[in-house]
């Protein structure tokens, strides 16, 4: 089974802030009509972070993971930061249905892997253990 995280950034958004002092552009956007939850847009160390994830998953022989885009997605707290963190993943906790509504429910059975591969990608971040 392949898991998919939002890391990219749908076209026709409307931009609502400028690039960093760094020059890269990690411009959070609004989705037109949509929840006030600005995407992430895509950057260099969210698709580094994402391959670790990616491996992380793979080594436990839970599959793949890999980004989709968030017009297919739903909303994240972490898009409010996006813009000011280089780094950053969304999608990575627990599993469910109808997410962000009234109706979201969770699979409490999805707990066990998504702990285990945010260890593993933890473990290897602390320990300079990232595969190559």
């Amino acid at each position: 089974m392949t898991r998919a995280l939002r890391v990219e950034t749908p076209r026709g958004c409307q931009p609502t802030a400028a690039g960093d002092k760094e020059g890269v552009d990690r411009r959070a956007q609004v989705l037109p009509g949509g929840t006030g939850y600005p995407p992430m847009a895509p950057t260099e160390g969210n698709a580094r972070l994402l391959a670790i994830y990616d491996q992380a998953s793979r080594d436990l022989g839970f599959g793949g993971v890999t980004a989709v885009s968030p017009d297919r997605a739903g909303a994240a707290d972490v898009s409010f930061v996006a813009g000011d963190v280089k780094t950053i993943l969304d999608g990575v906790g627990l599993m469910g249905h109808d997410d962000h509504t009234g109706n979201e429910t969770a699979d409490l059975t999805t707990l066990p892997s998504q702990t285990k591969r945010m260890a593993v990608l933890l473990y290897r971040i602390v320990t300079g253990g990232v595969p190559k």
